[in-house]
């Protein structure tokens, strides 16, 4: 019995190489002839004698420098969001961060600064309308003062009888 060989599938090289270029796989290039990958990377040996990984390397960097001259081109022409990204990639450039000294205890501060100014604000207002400030004022300021310091202060509830003639 006699078996014959199959005719080879053809492969169109100069594609091969511009599909390198694009950065397509093994096994999409294999798959765009009808191809199996080792069946590629042996009929790529047969033609180039030369090892596929390196040969793909080659074009690989070359579409890399083809993207990279486009991409330069734009940005030279006027794109800023590529001009900027491209100098933050290319040259290490990067925004500046703002630094923020904060103390720890930030929050107090700015609360006892907001009471001093508040302070201020109705000390201003008191010799606008020309009244005696609080802390000159003779007013008793607790309970103790105002029902006298030997008084003892009594809380009473609504319903304790003591309390009903008042109400």
């Amino acid at each position: 019995m006699w078996i014959m060989a199959r005719t080879p599938v053809p492969i169109d090289w100069k594609l091969v190489d511009d599909y390198l270029e694009l950065g397509a796989t093994q096994e999409e290039i294999a798959e765009s002839f009808g191809l199996e990958r080792d069946q590629l990377r042996r009929r790529f040996k047969e033609k180039h004698n030369i090892d596929y990984v390196a040969y793909a390397a080659q074009f690989k960097r070359r579409g890399q420098m083809q993207i990279r001259r486009a991409q330069f081109d734009n940005a030279v022409a006027g794109n800023t969001q590529l001009l900027l990204w491209l100098g933050k990639v290319l040259c290490g450039q990067r925004e500046v961060e703002s630094v923020q000294n904060v103390a720890p205890n930030q929050s107090v501060i700015d609360s006892t600064h907001e009471n001093m100014l508040l302070k201020a604000r109705v000390e201003e207002l008191e010799k606008k309308l020309d009244v005696v400030p609080r802390e000159n004022r003779n007013e008793p300021k607790t309970e103790q003062e105002l029902c006298g310091s030997d008084t003892p202060v009594q809380h009473l509830d609504r319903s304790s009888p003591e309390r009903e003639d008042l109400f």
